[in-house]
């Protein structure tokens, strides 16, 4: 298994759990490619090419919470009706590029942020993630151009496009190269 996948949401939560997902609404398995597109890191093994996984997202239709499940894992999530983010913080330790460690308390915050793309929405922008979709580049609704939302054959959303962060940082004395900012577009198709 690759570095990066332990990083991707399997170190960051625990445990995973055979329960089926939280919540009463399923609101579709994603298959995401990241894309790097800044990488400010000296520490070694950390994907510098464009890398997939899959995450669910999933909520309680009365508004009582929503959540991403990565590996089974799942977390905390929020959703404005367009956006579903997350956030999760964890510690970690890290190598120098000479084989010793940080020396100090590491952590990663991971954070997902996508919007969700109705089926006339995706259709409108050529069923393709437009470049700037969590700033202003997703059609809003307009002549048959709907939001996501749930539907009577369930929750309307076939993309979800936007980025994921990866933040490295430490307390205490730590070596400069451990502080580090990852970011990566995330393509994401519906399964």
């Amino acid at each position: 298994m690759r570095l990066w996948l332990v990083l991707l949401g399997v170190a960051l939560s625990g445990c995973p759990t055979e329960d089926p997902l939280p919540g009463n609404e399923n609101m579709g398995q994603y298959a995401f490619i990241a894309e790097p597109q800044n990488l400010m890191c000296g520490l070694p093994n950390l994907p510098a090419n464009a890398f997939g996984f899959t995450g669910t997202f999933s909520r309680n239709r009365d508004g009582g919470g929503m959540f991403l499940t990565l590996n089974g894992i799942s977390r905390d999530a929020g959703f404005d009706g367009q956006v579903a983010s997350s956030s999760l913080a964890s510690p970690r330790t890290f190598f120098l590029p000479d084989g010793g460690q940080c020396g100090c308390d590491m952590k990663v915050t991971e954070t997902i942020a996508v919007a969700l793309l109705s089926q006339s929405q995706s259709s409108a922008l050529g069923d393709k993630c437009p470049a700037d979709a969590l700033d202003g580049g997703v059609p809003q609704e307009d002549a048959g151009v709907r939001r996501p939302g749930s539907t009577a054959t369930g929750f309307d959303s076939v993309r979800a496009c936007g980025t994921l962060f990866e933040e490295i940082s430490g307390t205490g004395s730590c070596d400069p190269l451990c502080s580090c900012l990852l970011k990566y577009r995330l393509v994401g198709e519906r399964q």
